[in-house]
């Protein structure tokens, strides 16, 4: 327990070495299946202390991980011996951030924006940068590459806040019956699944079907060669992983980024940049690389972008437009 409870969440293996640990110190015979029954026990005696252990699994890899829950806590008072008003005020900001969006991401230009907006006591760039990197080490929030996400830490212990306080947004996966973040979504029936559950769940089929409704998973799958090539690492929520034709950049200008989906386009360009010169490029590229036409463009003009990250979102535009139009 005092491991457990010192490093906020424990990974499966270290948990199976302290089990291990405990039967030898104890004189005990160890057997190594039997960790979920070692924490049954250890749990019918914390339940008058209102704390159980739980478990939960990475929505990275999908490995197993422990972590003390108190029972008699709700949503963020947990934190509220660790933390100030103020950086719980920036932490559940970041929270709504990262559920409400697109691909259960958030980045940390979207949350240090938010510093001068709260309500409690207005917070510095800087000061917040520090923060952040505080929630990263204490487990909380996961960053890569600038995008926070929740971290394992925070999914087990806040399910139940999340699911309550979020009922329009949150969903449980479809697999293993927990919270999900980041999910691959049907498009028939709505339900969604962790990638390592939807990595398992198709593994070896020829034409994966939704596991509720029979219909054709359009998603791809994660982990094959054409995943990575187009998508990079990021993953998507509450909404299709997309299929892209193509995902590149035009020219020598810095910071434009391009991705197609079917018919439709959406380009992220440098801030200034010449809607009709861009227009003109796309449509005489289509014409040299026989690319079908007409496409449908979506111009966003916000600074100077190119990531892979870029591409990613600028193709759930394509999804969400059906005219052209022009921002």
């Amino acid at each position: 327990m005092h491991v457990l409870m010192s490093n906020g969440i424990t990974e499966g293996s270290e948990a199976r070495k302290l089990h291990q640990h405990c039967c030898e110190t104890d004189k005990v015979y160890y057997a190594h299946d039997k960790l979920d029954d070692f924490i049954s026990t250890i749990n019918s005696h914390l339940q008058p202390l209102f704390m159980q252990i739980r478990k939960g699994a990475s929505e990275d890899d999908g490995r197993a991980h422990y972590a003390v829950v108190n029972l008699a806590e709700t949503e963020v008072t947990k934190m509220a011996s660790d933390y100030t008003e103020t950086e719980l005020e920036l932490f559940r900001k970041t929270m709504d951030l990262i559920i409400l969006s697109e691909n259960g991401f958030a980045s940390s230009t979207d949350i240090l924006n938010l510093a001068d907006q709260l309500k409690t006591k207005k917070m510095k760039k800087k000061e917040a940068e520090q923060v952040l990197k505080v929630f990263v080490e204490d487990k909380w929030l996961s960053e890569k590459n600038g995008e926070y996400t929740l971290h394992t830490r925070c999914i087990i212990e806040m399910e139940q806040y999340i699911l309550s306080n979020y009922q329009d947004v949150a969903r449980k996966c479809n697999i293993c019956h927990s919270l999900t973040i980041q999910s691959q979504v049907c498009e028939s029936c709505g339900i969604g699944m962790h990638l390592p559950c939807v990595r398992k769940y198709f593994r070896g089929q020829t034409e994966p079907r939704c596991p509720k409704c029979n219909e054709f998973w359009s998603c791809d799958t994660p982990g094959t060669k054409e995943r990575v090539s187009r998508m990079g690492s990021q993953t998507h929520h509450r909404a299709p992983l997309l299929a892209l034709d193509d995902a590149k950049r035009l020219g020598k200008e810095p910071g434009l980024a391009i991705a197609r989906h079917q018919t439709e386009m959406a380009a992220f360009l440098p801030l200034g940049y010449d809607h009709q010169k861009l227009t003109e490029k796309l449509s005489s590229s289509d014409r040299t690389e026989s690319r079908p036409s007409p496409y449908k463009y979506s111009i966003l003009s916000i600074g100077n972008v190119g990531t892979i990250a870029c591409i990613n979102q600028a193709a759930q535009w394509c999804l969400k437009l059906n005219t052209q139009t022009q921002h």
